[in-house]
């Protein structure tokens, strides 16, 4: 995926001057993160014993955080981009990160295969993902 991700990176983004500086790796991305805003990037399924639906409910809670009005998966913390990525594992691999944390959280009791199915579905419209592709390359 990292190689996929970066020939889209500097095949299709490399052309558009308002992305001549947007990072290439994932380790970029947390590196400037880290610098810039003290910041640290973390997926609470590896290592909190609890359903997704319970860090959420203490983010909400705690911090104030306010789901989006869409993502994926649904109720998640995730942005509009996230369409795109999800997308384009599925049609390039049959599957995402998420199905790899699902597995996890399936193995460990905190989550029904049926439950797993029913979030992972990404069955997206195309005019959902060509919204968010065109402010992507329109940079809005």
């Amino acid at each position: 995926m990292a190689q996929a991700t970066r020939s889209f990176l500097d095949g299709q983004l490399s052309d558009l001057p308002q992305y001549r500086d947007f990072p290439r790796t994932m380790e970029e991305v947390l590196k400037r993160a880290q610098k810039r805003f003290k910041t640290m990037v973390v997926s609470p399924h590896w290592f909190l014993p609890h359903r997704p639906a319970d860090y959420v409910e203490l983010i909400s809670r705690e911090l104030g955080w306010r789901c989006p009005e869409r993502s994926y998966p649904g109720g998640s913390t995730n942005c509009d981009l996230n369409f795109l990525s999800v997308d384009s594992s599925m049609r390039n691999f049959g599957y995402t990160h998420y199905h790899v944390e699902a597995s996890k959280l399936i193995r460990s009791g905190l989550m029904t295969r049926d439950e797993a199915v029913a979030q992972l579905h990404a069955g997206f419209e195309p005019a959902l993902l060509e919204e968010i592709r065109k402010r992507v390359c329109d940079g809005k």
